[in-house]
């Protein structure tokens, strides 16, 4: 390898300059705690690194050696992760990027780094047009993380610069790498308590769909944050003078909540942003080993001197997060009459706080400790079979199975406390405590009533199971238990039944196709889960094989119809097509394309189209309920698409509003100036009404206007588009 002298020299005087700053920046964040040997491993991976991507630049001009730098400045300075993690790193797009193959990074820097860096290297994307590159991606990552969980956290600082750089990309790759973050990346950040990397996550994701609410609510926030300076140093002050008589060691500091946090909290509510009286937080953090002791005292002085709104405070202390957060949050009184929300824990809960599960893990000798147990399971059932799951797509339903879920605690007859997600039963209940014995759970007394297997939980509840092996656990318990590892433990009971069912209905498809001289290749494969409107092939054999699907000779005709019996278009060769040039213009009344019922995106509206094995572009606007899904999935199968001439559309509106004198009217007056098709008031007796107007619009600019006028009136609480 050449010195890294010499390889700085061939870059502009400035671009040299910031590769230079930038790698000292590392070097002082590794010299807290890492040994001369690791820095010394890491200066030859930057070196060759740097070798490998000499002649290669972003989009945005700047050399391409910056982002790996950057990647392991997350991974060292803001998660103190070890030389094999930072090395991985830096070399983590290496055999990407480049002509360098992966067998040299292992005989240079270990198999383990190796290991790594295969995790995190795309597959090629050279595949059939339809099929999911994106969720085989997830499942190559998922099926690294249950080797070495590193890999994620490498991800993730990947993910995090490269959406820090995304608005050099052009808008249809901004809205699929916006996708994917929002749904899958995001998600595990925050299951992972990785707070600042979730939080700037999703803000870069806010700013790159909604520019202008984005720069609209940051300016505002900025504003609010002036004129509330004064206002918290003479909140604090009283705060400080009671915890030193109190011989308190601590720190006190303000932050105010993520953009995207705000918004969601501004839509939730249904308030304006001058209405939110929690954009900033303040916290306190104590140097203690009496750690509930001192928070409690801590809690008792902050009430003492402010009133507290009992319904707003979150016990976290007792009962921390499953992801390892604890903290105690509570919502008091300042003395000018407003609302300030003030966050008490320690100092090791606030380096747990932001550096999540990679505080607690310890590469040189495993971490023991209880949380970790928790997220070791709950990573074992996510990534459970991810190495023999031939159908990716179901991999990723299965990460989103266990990202999505709020979490309730209920209680064992111990009284120790069991994280569930939401809406989990007393069978799932069963088998996170027991395993695939859970499976024989005859039913559950939950605070003392007895309630079915199927009984659903709620915060709080303690549950006792009653056990009976004879007590064999039925199939149709798939419909209602949640957890992976449920779902798991139940399809291995009935792993037999459940392959004879896939395979009776692929045999049935097979016969009845064969009626219509087709084959059942991977192309009609495709087309079937596109027209049943179904991810993961086995469930499509399942629901045959299970007679799910009574009237399954109809199901084809209407398949084969739907080809207007162009039966070529079956044929493997007709799924050659590429999208890459082609602009599909809406409104031009041609069939090159269709409309998307679940969105119906309205003229002027920022759309995308999706390419469907009909070669029509299926048009959803990007306000579409289900584009994350779509996009994270389907991403390379996205095509420009352009408003030609549209006709206008007739559109549904939902308007609530508070029963008082003069509603009616004033909501009509609006409505006079628009080309109202119907408008029904429903609930006039009510304290709370509700109105169905259909109305037909032009544009989204009237229709952002129409909403605004509506919004306008006093006394209605929401306007919504259906």
């Amino acid at each position: 390898m050449e010195s890294v002298e010499n390889l700085l020299k061939r870059f502009a005087v400035g671009q040299r300059k910031r590769i230079e700053q930038e790698y000292k920046k590392l070097c002082e964040g590794l010299a807290n705690y890492m040994t001369k040997e690791e820095r010394t491993k890491i200066d030859r991976a930057f070196q060759f690194a740097l070798e490998a991507h000499q002649n290669v630049f972003r989009k945005s001009d700047e050399p391409y050696i910056l982002h790996p730098l950057r990647v392991a400045q997350t991974v060292a300075i803001d998660l103190k992760l070890d030389s094999i993690c930072v090395i991985s790193a830096l070399l983590h797009d290496v055999v990407e990027d480049t002509a360098i193959p992966l067998v040299t990074v292992k005989k240079l820097f270990g198999n383990k780094v190796g290991d790594i860096v295969d995790g995190l290297t795309k597959i090629n994307e050279n595949t059939l047009w339809y099929q999911s590159a994106q969720a085989e991606n997830f499942r190559r990552i998922m099926f690294h993380i249950g080797k070495d969980k590193r890999v994620i956290f490498v991800k993730l600082a990947d993910r995090l610069d490269n959406m820090y750089d995304i608005e050099w990309l052009p808008k249809n790759k901004q809205w699929k790498i916006v996708s994917e973050t929002k749904l899958i990346y995001a998600p595990i950040a925050h299951r992972l308590g990785l707070s600042n990397i979730k939080g700037n996550l999703e803000d870069m994701c806010f700013k790159t769909l909604n520019p202008d609410l984005y720069y609209k609510i940051a300016t505002k926030l900025t504003k609010r944050l002036e004129e509330r300076e004064e206002e918290l140093n003479d909140f604090i002050k009283p705060i400080e003078k009671a915890l030193q008589d109190a011989s308190l060691t601590y720190r006190i500091s303000s932050r105010p909540k993520s953009i995207f946090s705000i918004y969601k909290k501004t839509e939730k509510k249904n308030i304006k942003l001058n209405d939110l009286y929690d954009l900033i937080a303040i916290r306190i953090v104590l140097y203690t080993e009496q750690e509930m002791i001192e928070c409690w005292r801590t809690y008792g002085i902050v009430t003492s001197i402010y009133p507290p709104n009992n319904r707003r405070k979150k016990d976290w202390l007792s009962t921390p997060r499953s992801n390892g957060y604890e903290s105690l949050h509570i919502t008091v009184m300042s003395k000018k009459g407003n609302w300030v929300e003030v966050q008490i824990r320690t100092k090791r809960m606030d380096t747990i706080a932001t550096r999540g599960v990679a505080s607690h893990w310890k590469y040189k000798g495993e971490s023991s400790n209880e949380f970790m147990n928790i997220f070791d399971k709950w990573l074992h059932d996510v990534t459970r079979g991810t190495s023999e799951e031939k159908d990716s797509l179901k991999v990723m339903e299965n990460l989103e199975w266990a990202l999505y879920m709020d979490e309730i605690y209920v209680f064992d007859k111990q009284g120790k406390p069991i994280a569930l997600p939401k809406e989990a039963t007393i069978l799932d209940f069963s088998v996170e405590k027991l395993g695939k014995d859970g499976l024989f759970c005859e039913y559950g007394l939950v605070n003392d009533q007895i309630v079915p297997i199927s009984h659903r939980l709620k915060d709080g509840d303690r549950v006792k199971l009653k056990i009976n092996k004879e007590n064999a656990p039925k199939e149709n318990a798939l419909d209602f238990v949640i957890t992976p590892s449920a779902r798991y433990q139940i399809r291995k009971f009935f792993e037999k039944s459940y392959r004879k069912r896939i395979m009776t209905g692929k045999t049935l498809l097979k016969e009845k196709l064969k009626g219509y001289n087709i084959n059942l290749s991977s192309t009609v494969i495709e087309h079937l889960k596109e027209f049943l409107n179904e991810e993961i092939v086995e469930n499509m054999y399942y629901k045959i094989g299970k007679e799910k699907m009574n009237d399954i000779d109809g199901m084809i005709k209407k398949f084969v119809n739907s080809f207007n019996g162009d039966l070529t278009c079956f044929e493997e060769s007709s799924l050659s097509y590429s999208s890459k040039k082609k602009v599909f213009f809406v409104g031009d009344n041609n069939e090159t394309y269709e409309m998307a019922t679940c969105c119906n995106p309205v003229p002027g509206e920022e759309i995308f189209g999706i390419i469907m094995l009909n070669k029509k572009a299926k048009i959803h606007g990007l306000r579409c309920k289900n584009r994350n899904r779509m996009l994270s999935r389907y991403g390379s199968r996205m095509t420009p698409v352009s408003w030609y001439n549209p006709l206008p559309v007739q559109i549904k509106f939902i308007i609530k509003a508070i029963n008082s004198k003069g509603i009616t009217k004033h909501v009509l007056d609006v409505l006079k100036g628009f080309n109202v098709q119907t408008f029904i008031w429903d609930g006039k007796k009510a304290e709370n009404l509700k109105a169905t107007t259909q109305i037909i619009m032009r544009d989204i600019a009237e229709v952002n206007y129409f909403m605004e006028r509506v919004k306008a009136v006093t006394g209605v609480k929401t306007i919504t588009r259906e």
